[in-house]
């Protein structure tokens, strides 16, 4: 009646993973700083490495704006090196920027966007306040309110 169990489903490890952490912070990348179309500013990141399974080169890049940061893996087109416009362009959902992006020679940069990371995981957060009135002593009491 009921078939067989259902394979189960497992989250991806490498959207969970803190990518700046892992693959950017201590190793040699850039940093970069614009503005897309609607001029709202964006950093992107992109560091050369390889593919631990596959021993592919690729490159990392990470892309922070207002609304969340987007992750890529690129492997390296015959080994043909990618211009930074060209890895800004391999994101979803942006515009072509009227310029390209500058450079941040700024080692500070890596603190800020280390903590941009690590503060973006808290808005997948919700909090609430749940008021319970006097003589109110089970939860479903409680969560009627």
């Amino acid at each position: 009646m009921f078939g067989s169990p259902s394979t189960p489903v497992l989250e991806n490890p490498e959207y969970q993973t803190r990518w700046y952490f892992k693959y950017f912070l201590g190793k040699l990348h850039q940093n970069y700083v614009g503005l897309d179309n609607d001029k709202s500013p964006f950093f992107l990141s992109i560091v050369l490495n390889e593919d631990n399974n596959s021993c592919v080169p690729l490159y990392r890049a990470i892309l922070f704006r207002k609304t969340g940061a987007q992750k890529l893996s690129l492997p390296i087109p015959q080994n043909k090196m990618m211009t930074v416009k060209q890895i800004l362009s391999k994101f979803p959902n942006i515009d072509r920027a009227e310029k390209g992006p500058k450079e941040i020679f700024s080692p500070d940069i890596q603190k800020d966007l280390l903590l941009l990371e690590e503060q973006e995981g808290s808005v997948n957060f919700k909090f609430g306040v749940i008021y319970m009135k006097q003589g109110q002593t089970s939860d479903d009491e409680i969560l009627s309110n």
